[in-house]
């Protein structure tokens, strides 16, 4: 083997930012980054001793620290860019594929994805680290298959959900001698497949509802073998299971449940006729594994042939490529769709002078869903819309309007870069759309409406139209030149869709900040009583504690450190005559309060006794998703006082029934329905715009200075209402709970 010589940092830098460059050239720079790893997230950094001038002592620029540390992301832009890339003149098969670090595992090794890659054009979602529950919450599956409209769905999930976090050593019951292998699984494995199996039902039922026709494959994972690493042979042997041949054994059958499970889903034949589930449970020989839960490239190529075989039988729906719905200009040139077709110019701006944004949002979902299974209804010319239906005005549909959003979000960003961008391919499109600027603002609805119409994105005519009717209500009079500005600000947050390579080192900035402050890090408050979530400095009196109890508390992980910061900020509930409770801290036995530091599961506890509820004591009832060791004081003082007041039973102060808070509810569904929350509609409504019922509340009015009170900004509420992040108890707060335990 050639002796390999190391290269500069902006060498390893325009590699990356070069999609052309294969991976296989860039792998021999990386290596894992163990210590950032998780069980189906594995994360990369750079080799330092391939490559010259690491770190900031040697002079790596700032953007190149920054694109290095998050190379996870650089690998699905590279995919991304890939892709656009080579669809101009391609025929062959198109797939979108959402997944988990089986569909993408960050340049080491050729995971599933890659190894399909030259049979297919495959627009990538995937994300190493990613869950069932991720896909629900980023809700970028439904949007990327109305507008690429690919052959097939790929998807693969559910590993992390099922092991990730070290929740196999909370699943499996200690070892005994003679004990059954099917013994070893837990009541709370049960649950947990339950849910995962939940989450999978949702993710193919809304591919269901938004793409009827299009196939999916999804699998099962191989049967992995433990080899004392973290993710299964050592959490295994803490449960004193240490045998080799047990350990694979139970690995064995908490796989074979989970295809047990799929199978069971998908005899439902609202999925069975359109889902496949290709078996991978046996395609990946005991010598071919990188780690305990990924193949080695060997054995990807096996799973990989296992999908070539499945698509085989059952055929990749052949969708019909270039053919654009009437009514709206069809020509590859924008500009010249201005020129030619004024009337439909007129029709765009009529639609933006007539209807607001949250009107047309909700038609924008209705258009895609009927675009989806009906062809001809969404050739509808877009004058007809002025007739608009009342279920898109009166607000019936919020499922329709939060799809609207999410396809407006995504053309938003497309078109921001054509217009704004400089990449070679859209170069024709770029100028003919500019220069529709200076002809006027009917010619700029027109060139956007054909151009989003068009084989580049694909629209159906009326969704084209109404995206540029608020893309036009957006830039109101302005030139391309400030339209590129205002909206580099405003998509900046989440402008790492597709970027070019200096956007995305700009993307990659944000990503990195947000991870650092995550600066809306909103708690959900878990509750088995049947009653509506809100928020107010009050306690729900149905999971009031008795005064004078005394309350185990118990850590399922986190160092000692991490624990004795979070014990001495949820004291300061109980002592200096506060609650006449007692917190008993113990390290085995039942407890009441088990606490878990699950990161990217986020910060949430029951509410009350409702902890009660949950009898496996391997189940946490409290999790800090987003404190670490090197979380600021601040953030486990703000985060740690908020959960304790839920295990107390105080509610959110913002949804004190006597707060008269008057939500701007478009506003508050529009921001938490994207990231960094990227809730789903129930999960606002549950935890920010309902109330709670007066009857089962004591407490004081709103109080906007509690520690319970979540921020909220201007533009959610109607007025002049807002409030910032509290990181003390109030006056209030210390009150509300000598009241409530005497």
């Amino acid at each position: 083997m050639p002796f390999l010589k190391t290269i500069p940092i902006d060498e390893l830098e325009r590699m990356l930012l070069d999609p052309q460059v294969p991976d296989h050239e860039i792998r021999p720079y990386l290596m894992p980054d163990s210590s950032a790893s998780s069980a189906f997230a594995p994360r990369v950094r750079v080799n330092p001793s391939r490559i010259a001038g690491v770190g900031p002592s040697q002079g790596v620029r700032p953007q190149s620290a920054l694109l290095l540390n998050a190379l996870n992301a650089a690998d699905r832009w590279r995919r991304q860019r890939r892709y656009r890339d080579r669809l101009p003149g391609w025929t062959g098969p198109r797939i979108v594929s959402e997944g988990d670090s089986w569909f993408q595992y960050p340049f080491l090794l050729d995971d599933v994805v890659d190894q399909l890659d030259t049979d297919f054009a495959i627009f990538s979602l995937d994300g190493a680290g990613d869950t069932l529950a991720d896909y629900l919450k980023q809700d970028e599956l439904v949007s990327a298959v109305l507008t690429e409209k690919p052959d097939a769905v790929m998807l693969s999930g559910g590993g992390n959900d099922l092991l990730g976090g070290g929740r196999i050593r909370h699943v499996v019951e200690p070892f005994a001698p003679g004990r059954p292998v099917e013994s070893y699984l837990q009541a709370a494995f049960d649950r947990r497949l339950e849910e995962v199996l939940d989450d999978y039902q949702r993710v193919l039922s809304g591919l269901a509802a938004a793409a009827p026709d299009t196939p999916v494959f999804i699998h099962s994972y191989a049967h992995a073998v433990p080899n004392s690493g973290r993710w299964l042979g050592d959490p295994l042997a803490s449960r004193g299971i240490i045998d080799r041949g047990l350990q694979r054994d139970i690995v064995r059958l908490i796989v074979d449940r989970f295809h047990a499970g799929l199978e069971a889903l998908l005899a439902d034949p609202v999925f069975g006729r359109r889902v496949t589930l290709v078996d991978c449970r046996d395609a990946v020989a005991g010598d071919l594994w990188y780690d305990e839960l990924h193949p080695k490239d060997e054995g990807f190529a096996a799973v990989a042939a296992r999908f070539r075989s499945a698509m085989a039988v059952v055929g990749p729906r052949r969708s019909s490529r270039g053919v654009i719905a009437s009514g709206l200009p069809a020509t590859v040139g924008a500009g010249a769709a201005a020129r030619e077709q004024s009337p439909a110019g007129d029709a765009v701006l009529a639609l933006a002078s007539t209807f607001d944004e949250t009107v047309l949002c909700r038609e924008l979902g209705r258009q895609m869903t009927l675009a989806s299974g009906d062809g001809d209804r969404a050739s509808t010319p877009p004058g007809v819309l002025l007739n608009m239906p009342a279920s898109s005005i009166d607000g019936a549909s919020d499922a329709l309007y939060l799809l609207g959003r999410r396809v407006l979000a995504r053309m938003h960003r497309e078109v921001q870069r054509l217009l704004c961008g400089n990449e070679r391919v859209d170069q024709e499109d770029r100028a003919a759309l500019r220069s529709a600027f200076d002809l006027g603002q009917g010619a700029v609805a027109a060139s956007l409406a054909g151009l989003l119409a068009g084989s580049g994105f694909g629209l159906p005519a009326v969704a084209a139209a109404i995206v540029a009717s608020i893309l036009v209500r957006r830039f109101a009079r302005s030139g391309w030149e400030e339209v590129c500005l205002a909206w580099g600000e405003q998509l900046a947050p989440g402008g790492n869709a597709r970027p070019r390579p200096a956007g995305m080192i700009a993307a990659l900035e944000v990503e990195e900040v947000a991870m650092a402050t995550n600066e809306q890090h909103f708690c959900i408050c878990m509750t088995k009583t049947n009653v509506a979530m809100g928020e107010k400095a009050a306690v729900l009196d149905p999971t009031k504690w008795n005064p004078q109890d005394v309350i185990r508390v118990r850590f399922l992980e986190g160092s000692q450190a991490l624990r004795d910061r979070v014990k001495a900020v949820a004291e300061e509930w109980v002592s200096n005559g506060m609650a006449n409770l007692t917190f008993d801290w113990i390290d085995q036995g039942d407890a009441e309060i088990r606490i878990a530091f699950v990161q990217g599961n986020g910060s949430w506890s029951y509410l009350g006794t409702d902890c009660r509820q949950i009898t496996d004591q391997n189940e946490p009832t409290m999790n800090y998703g987003w404190l670490t060791d090197q979380s600021t004081d601040a953030d486990v003082r703000r985060v740690v006082l908020h959960e304790f007041g839920h295990a107390l039973g105080l509610i959110h102060e913002h949804q004190n029934p006597e707060g008269g808070i008057v939500w701007n509810e478009p506003a508050v569904i529009a921001d938490l329905s994207g990231p960094p929350n990227n809730w789903s509609l129930a999960q606002i409504r549950e935890n920010v715009l309902k109330h709670y019922d007066p009857s089962v509340i004591s407490g004081s009015d709103l109080d906007p200075h509690s520690i319970m009170m979540y921020p909220i900004p201007d533009a959610w509420t109607v007025g002049d209402f807002s409030t910032g992040f509290n990181d003390d108890l109030s006056d209030i707060d210390r009150e509300v709970i000598r009241q409530a335990y005497p």
